[in-house]
């Protein structure tokens, strides 16, 4: 099926096997592409459809096409899966994301016409499918003229149908004689159905009269069965006529097709159940006879019993969602805050017997299992990761234990990233400057990122309690916390429906709140303790006089020096510690990169095998984002930027909904600005894309306020029209740009990095005041430095991109190069 517009000299086209074709049904088409409603044999319908986008034109007749083919689609059997493919005509630069992310995360850096192009999807609800990490920067388009070079400018585009990673075949060319790559991927076409599933959806009170003040948890449990309910949305309910007669069928056909779906699920649901106890489980370790003798060694003397107050259960439902899934108890939050406002002195004594006595609840040791793909295309069960959903009630009590003892185990680590409200923007911050170093001074270094294998499901339980043992000084909390880390089961259905039943006795216990912390913790610790033994190897120079050399988050650890040697000894020492704790490296994940100016091997020894770098030019995946040390300093903030128009989209139904002005910039606020600013002052913007954030920014804004166009109206007055009169309300309102907000986010980063301090403790130390002030005092060598302003200081880096190209010109020039 081909299509040809007469405004263009070539068309576009797609094909479908005889074999699963069975007929179409509608067409539509634009001047740059067209799109048919495809029937396969035995299954569903679904849009296939080819878009070519121009070639060498100005952006805003780029632009203009792109809108023709999101207004072809748009509104057009969006309840279908869609499957496209897209000859963008412009370089698609992917970032490094994982493919387990690949909701909204896999995305391209921004630029002009990519933004153009990311908006036409966005509205149509498509989002691109990644190909293979290795073929990501693989020319898809190879010129027939040699002179010029290929590019990745073709990319398929799905909607609400699953998709596994797509694959570039470049050498299929020369047999079609065209001169693009062939992309392909798997598509899934048809969904089984699933088995008796385990209900852990949120519930809601329903009954409040009939609320009482409970004396027991068995009370408690008793009110979640009759006074809550799930919110189930609105469908069409069969009459009874039609319900009687498909239970007819249903028992007719009851000994042959049900018989055969339970032997269908059988099989994958054993090999799950073997894989989780391979995983979680130890029959060798009596853990819950040595839990219990630490348990009994702690002295609980009744004078040092503090009651839970209601106002700190207050204060821990506070930060919890009704909307989380539940345990096998079915109490969710909204009952427990229901049974607060009621009865509150009643609720804290029920936490304070539990904390008091030691007994925990038998439904707190249980936990319903599921089981997320890590990738778009499961291929076994290792790529399968379980999350247990616990006890709401056992959560808050977790909280409330969380807020009394965890001041006792936050040590600060100058190693850290995770920094108090900040997330991991002192990584970022780090890695940039880093970046800032490499290219201002040609230094080659090079750059390690160590995934540690199973983390929260290996690591030694009994190493998790001593190091609780060894800083909590309150016995109560100390005890409820080890008694956490008991023996517990997992409850689930395995894909298909087939119950699965899992006994952990190892691993941090999955879904509770203080269990990401403390493994952090942990890693912190680990990072800490060789930072500060004789055995670390410090960078050599040109680097001797760094600060920092190593960071940490969670699981993800990241080394950078100038010597592989001296990396990979450290390396090794984290191995050792890692070992200790029952963890280890996983090489296979264990990421490379070195500088353009790096000389010499390019292997590094890591858990006894050897990693190779990875090619010039390659990005290393740091915390959410792509950094390329040999890459103009913007290339986050183009990332982000890419990330806008999704997050639209994906929460337009909201956003454009019924709703006041105020109430939809907070939303925006809230749901949009999210996936950007955790981190955005820790990056570099050029100006250009401060004046693209604000430009983006009125225009989500028109759309969610819904400013039309009027009848007579052209494009150019109305553009202009509606965004005057955006910014209008945006100043009268007291609202911000978003340029504003990511500079306002820079000093305040700045402000914390020039301080160097959280609380009592230090910080990554990543930008070197010392090495600055002795420069600059070496410069102007009739100045007494300490005697500048230290307002001058704070403008010098805050306006870091001019400011300190200033004084590394001024260095340059007295001084000479840096060198060994």
């Amino acid at each position: 099926m081909s299509h040809q517009s007469d405004v263009q000299w070539r068309g576009v086209a797609i094909g479908v096997s005889q074999d699963i074709f069975d007929c179409t049904t509608d067409r539509t088409s634009c001047s740059h592409g067209a799109a048919w409603v495809v029937r396969l044999r035995s299954s569903r319908s679904l849009v296939v459809g080819s878009i070519h986008l121009p070639t060498g034109v100005p952006v805003a007749q780029y632009y203009a096409a792109a809108m023709a083919c999101k207004k072809m689609l748009r509104g057009w059997h969006e309840d279908l899966p869609c499957v496209l493919g897209v000859d963008s005509n412009v370089e698609l630069l992917w970032n490094r994301a994982e493919a387990r992310d690949a909701e909204g995360e896999i995305g391209f850096r921004a630029s002009g016409k990519v933004d153009k192009f990311l908006e036409m999807a966005s509205g149509c609800r498509l989002r691109p499918v990644a190909p293979r990490m290795e073929e990501r920067w693989v020319p898809t388009h190879y010129p027939r003229d040699i002179s010029r070079e290929g590019r990745h400018i073709d990319c398929m585009l799905v909607r609400g149908i699953g998709c596994g990673e797509v694959q570039v075949d470049a050498e299929i060319r020369h047999t079609i004689n065209t001169d693009h790559a062939m992309l392909r991927c798997t598509v899934e076409v048809q969904r089984t159905h699933g088995g008796r599933w385990k209900d852990g959806r949120p519930r809601w009170v329903v009954d409040a009269d009939k609320l009482f003040s409970p004396d027991s948890w068995d009370d408690v449990k008793r009110m979640a069965q009759t006074c809550t309910a799930p919110r189930r949305a609105g469908k069409f309910v069969d009459d009874m006529e039609t319900k009687e007669l498909i239970a007819e069928v249903v028992e007719a056909l009851q000994g042959g097709i049900h018989f055969g779906r339970q032997l269908a699920r059988l099989p994958f649901g054993v090999d799950v159940q073997k894989h989780l106890e391979g995983k979680i489980f130890d029959p060798n370790t009596d853990w819950d006879g040595q839990l219990r003798k630490l348990v009994d060694a702690i002295p609980c003397p009744e004078n040092d019993f503090v009651p839970i107050t209601s106002d700190e259960v207050a204060r821990a439902l506070t930060g919890m969602r009704a909307s989380s899934s539940l345990g096998p108890d079915k109490i969710g939050v909204d009952l427990l805050r229901c049974l607060h406002a009621r009865c509150p002195h009643e609720l804290a004594c029920l936490f304070s017997d539990v904390l008091r006595t030691g007994c925990l609840p038998a439904d707190w040791g249980a936990s319903l299992l599921a089981l997320l793909p890590k990738t778009q295309w499961p291929r076994s069960v290792a790529e399968l990761r379980p999350i247990a959903m616990s006890s709401a009630a056992f959560k808050t009590l977790s909280r409330v234990v969380m807020e009394r003892s965890f001041d006792q185990l936050r040590f600060g680590c100058p190693w850290s990233s995770s920094g108090r409200n900040r997330g991991c923007a002192d990584m970022h911050g780090a890695m940039s400057r880093l970046r800032d170093m490499v290219r201002e001074w040609r230094l080659g270094v090079v750059v390690v990122k160590l995934d540690i294998r199973g983390a929260f499901d290996c690591v030694h339980r009994e190493e998790v309690a001593n190091f609780l043992i060894e800083r909590i000084q309150a016995p109560y909390e100390l005890r409820f916390l080890l008694q956490v880390l008991g023996e517990n089961v997992l409850e689930g259905c395995a894909p298909g429906g087939a119950p699965v039943r899992v006994r952990s006795n190892r691993g941090i216990r999955q879904g509770s709140p203080e269990s990401a912390e403390i493994f952090g913790l942990i890693i912190s610790d680990v990072i800490c303790r060789l930072k500060c033994s004789g055995s670390w190897r410090k960078p050599g120079p040109p680097l001797d006089d760094m600060p920092a050399d190593v960071g940490c988050y969670q699981d993800d650890i990241f080394l950078w020096g100038e010597c592989p040697r001296r990396l990979a000894h450290n390396v090794d020492l984290i191995a050792q510690e890692l070992k200790k704790l029952g963890l280890s490296l996983a090489t296979e994940k264990t990421g490379v990169v070195a500088s353009k100016y790096y000389r010499g091997r390019r292997t590094i020894h890591v858990a006894g095998q050897d990693v190779a770098f990875s090619e010039p030019g390659s990005s290393l995946r740091i915390l959410g984002l792509d950094f390329d040390f040999d890459a103009p300093a913007h290339q986050q903030a183009k990332e982000l930027m890419s990330r806008v128009w999704t997050a639209f989209h994906a929460k337009k139904v909201i956003l454009c909904g019924v709703g006041s002005r105020k109430e939809k910039a907070a939303m925006v606020c809230k749901l949009i600005e999210g996936c950007w600013s955790r981190c955005a002052g820790a990056l570099h913007w050029e100006k250009d894309d401060l004046a693209s954030m604000n430009s983006m920014q009125l225009r989500i804004l028109r759309l969610c306020f819904g400013c039309r166009r009027g009848h007579d109206e052209d494009w150019v007055s109305y553009n202009s029209r509606s965004l005057r009169e955006i910014r209008l309300w945006l100043h009268s309102s007291g609202g911000e740009r978003w340029s504003t907000k990511i500079l306002r986010l820079q000093f305040q980063l700045l402000g914390h990095w020039v301080r160097r301090w959280e609380g009592d403790s230090p910080c990554l130390p990543f930008f070197e005041f010392q090495f600055f002030h002795y420069h600059l005092a070496y410069i102007f060598g009739f100045f007494e430095f300490q005697y500048f302003h230290f307002e001058l200081l704070v403008l010098v880096f805050v306006s870091g991109m001019v400011a300190h190209k200033f004084y590394d010109d001024l260095l340059y020039w007295r001084v000479g190069r840096w060198t060994a």
